[in-house]
């Protein structure tokens, strides 16, 4: 009896023990496992976003004129490991490095030369250019490497405009097949190595004498677009359908945006705007992507037009935020904002990867719904705007390009690859953020139009905000014909006549001087008197143009063949002023601004 009462207090003794570590056990495999807070960068410092819980962000510092690499962040996983570090060839990295930023070089410049010839320049190097003789310098003699990797100025150019195209010049980092500029002839880019194209690749001369698609651009991997840049590229480029109205047609109402823009009576606008929201977009990111589109969705509420959102999420698969079809929403500003606050950010749940052909199919349905009834839905007289925000590139599903083939389809457009200019109706902007990107398929999505820009690579969420609250201003639309009131503030110079240009020559003196206006960035309209009594008279060597936005000099004046102030004098007509006018074309294009256009 007492051996048995023994054993048995023994075994449940064994029991509840193995009971208790079987519950240790199962309460440590609950217990979620913390990242390394010892991580290091050679060269700066860390940061946590929440130390090294799941889910926290891991940040790499570094001083000016350096940067990260290989990533600027690492994210802490359920495994309770960062993500991993990898080259561009997939091999492992054990540390990150704050390496030096560098400027590409000047590798080419035509009829010209150049100093130092390096592929790759440092911070505060100066780089100088000159042109042979017979040919003129246009851009800047000099160019310095900022802490951002880019250059101070504008691109260098040895022009003598013989052919019937200007030199497109050659930005820093890339070289261009040789040629004449003729109507019809080509000219092909390539980046050195480390370096990614935006832009265009090829350019054609056409008959107007302008180049095909948008100039090119070699950016780094640790580089970034500027805001102010981005901004008054942009609005530029929304400007080309834009116009601006007087603040005294909203005066009368209680709801003011100061100034306002309008593409033209009874134009529409739809709207489709495409977020990224793959695994790799951390929560603060996607609220910070959300608050630059509303942003964004307020400031066009400014353009007195009507417009209308279509709002996607992408992950794996698009998810609709705002259905433009539902008018009753889409067309109000403040419903469609409610929507994109009322968002979940988790709900593609573990479907985290990026279907960035989902997203532009979905808007390819859209379009063709719209069509399908086009006078009821007046498709002919809607521009179409697509902008996409994303910090990667598509790892799943088809190919993004597949569908906005169908979409240019569908508005009549055919797929031309090098020059988007002729499509009126579409818009695609891309917004690329961070330094993970696929820069050579966000560029070839972009539409490519003369004298614009669609593709955009900036640093962050937080600056892509930034960019969004400032690209529509009477400083920044850029349209001919549009002005700034008539307001003076702080003693601020208020330029109400951009379009206006002082022509003065050295053989004119002091006193003499001519009136013009811009017709284009490379050519201005002024009277042929200013020059000569007959259009087979001598022009004077050199006239400068005073514009807005700074100083040109003419490369070549041509007076109507008809014109002749004397050619009336025998029947006593003392000056004919018929056939007066004359085209200058200056030495380097007009950068249009709210300053000259």
């Amino acid at each position: 009896m007492y051996v048995k009462s023994t054993l048995c207090i023994l075994l449940f003794i064994s029991i509840q023990e193995a009971s208790l570590q079987d519950e240790e056990y199962y309460e440590d495999e609950l217990q979620p496992l913390d990242c390394s807070t010892t991580e290091s960068v050679k060269g700066g410092h860390v940061t946590y976003s929440q130390g090294g819980l799941e889910g926290s962000v891991l940040t790499f510092h570094c001083g000016p004129g350096k940067y990260p690499f290989p990533v600027s962040y690492r994210l802490c996983g359920a495994d309770g490991e960062w993500s991993l570090m990898r080259l561009a060839n997939g091999r492992l990295v054990p540390r990150a490095t704050c390496k030096d930023v560098l400027c590409p070089g000047q590798l080419q410049l035509d009829h010209g030369d150049f100093w130092p010839r390096d592929q790759w320049l440092r911070v505060g190097t100066t780089q100088s250019f000159s042109c042979l003789e017979g040919f003129t310098l246009s851009g800047s003699a000099q160019r310095n490497c900022t802490l951002t990797g880019e250059w101070t100025g504008t691109a260098p150019v040895c022009d003598n405009h013989a052919d019937d195209c200007s030199d497109p010049g050659i930005p820093p980092g890339a070289q261009r097949s040789a040629g004449r500029f003729y109507t019809g002839e080509k000219v092909v880019y390539r980046c050195q190595a480390g370096l990614d194209l935006l832009g265009s690749a090829g350019r054609v001369c056409l008959e107007n004498r302008e180049w095909s698609g948008s100039t090119p651009r070699c950016q780094g991997p640790a580089t970034f677009d500027s805001p102010s840049a981005v901004a008054e590229a942009m609005a530029g480029s929304l400007a080309g359908v834009m116009d601006v109205v007087s603040l005294d047609s909203k005066r009368k109402t209680a709801r003011s945006f100061g100034r306002t823009v309008r593409v033209a009576d009874g134009s529409r606008m739809n709207v489709y705007i495409l977020l990224d929201t793959s695994g790799s977009i951390k929560k603060q990111d996607f609220e910070l992507s959300r608050n630059a589109t509303i942003a964004l969705i307020r400031k066009l509420d400014s353009y007195e037009v009507q417009l209308k959102f279509h709002v996607l999420s992408f992950a794996s698969k698009a998810k609709v935020i705002v259905d433009i079809k539902q008018t009753d929403i889409s067309s109000s500003t403040e419903d469609v904002i409610w929507n994109l606050m009322e968002f979940d950010y988790l709900s593609h749940g573990s479907q985290t990867g990026t279907n960035l052909h989902s997203a532009l199919h979905s808007v390819s349905e859209v379009i063709s719904f719209f069509k399908q009834n086009s006078a009821r839905n007046h498709f002919n007289e809607t521009q179409n705007i697509i902008i996409i925000e994303t910090d990667g590139y598509s790892n799943t599903g088809a190919k993004p390009q597949i569908a906005l083939e169908k979409i240019r389809h569908l508005l009549g457009y055919g797929n031309s690859a090098h020059d988007h200019t002729d499509e009126t109706m579409l818009d695609i902007y891309v917004f690329g953020v961070g330094d993970q990107l696929k820069k050579e398929e966000l560029n070839s999505i972009a539409s490519q139009k003369r004298g614009e820009k669609h593709v955009f690579v900036l640093k962050d969420f937080e600056t892509l905000g930034e960019v969004f609250n400032s690209i529509i201003s009477d400083k920044s639309v850029t349209m001919c014909g549009v002005a700034q009131e008539q307001q003076q503030k702080d003693g601020a110079s208020v330029y109400t006549e951009p379009w206006h240009v002082t022509l003065k020559a050295p053989e004119w003196g002091l006193k003499k001087s001519c009136s013009g206006s811009i017709v284009s960035q490379n050519w201005v309209l002024t009277a042929a008197h200013c020059f000569a009594r007959a259009s087979t008279d001598k022009v004077p060597e050199r006239v400068d143009i005073t514009h807005g936005g700074g100083v040109a000099r003419a490369s070549q004046v041509i007076m109507h063949p008809e014109y002749n102030i004397d050619a009336l004098r025998r029947r006593n007509v003392s000056e004919f002023y018929d056939y007066d006018v004359a085209l200058v074309r200056v030495n380097r294009s007009i950068p249009l601004s709210w300053k000259a256009r």
